[in-house]
């Protein structure tokens, strides 16, 4: 079973966990900029899905795979057009569910 994403994992302690807490902030920072002024709902939509993703997971009342894979298509359609946020968003997802999702024959990216 694949962890959550650092964007909705809580922080580590120590340097590591600062620096991916920096990150973190700074996309949703840059997700926000992006979208408050032309698409408001956008950005309410993305915390909204990453809230509810966390709060799912966190309840441990659901599969994380498929949880994982729910929101990750979610975000992939909310900041489409904007391949770099989605490339950013991505970063933070486990590498066992990324790796997976390569070997999925009809999966696009």
């Amino acid at each position: 079973m694949s962890e959550p994403p650092d964007i909705v994992s809580n922080p580590v302690e120590g340097q590591a966990g600062s620096s991916m807490f920096q990150e973190n902030w700074s996309f949703l920072e840059d997700v926000k900029k992006r979208f408050e002024g032309s698409e408001p709902d956008v950005y309410a939509a993305f915390i909204k899905v990453l809230s509810g993703f966390y709060t799912t997971t966190a309840q441990g009342t659901e599969d994380t795979d498929g949880s994982l894979a729910s929101l990750h298509e979610t975000v992939k359609a909310l900041l489409h057009g904007h391949q770099d946020l989605v490339e950013r968003f991505e970063s933070s997802l486990p590498q066992d569910y990324l790796d997976r999702q390569r070997d999925v024959p009809d999966h696009q990216s």
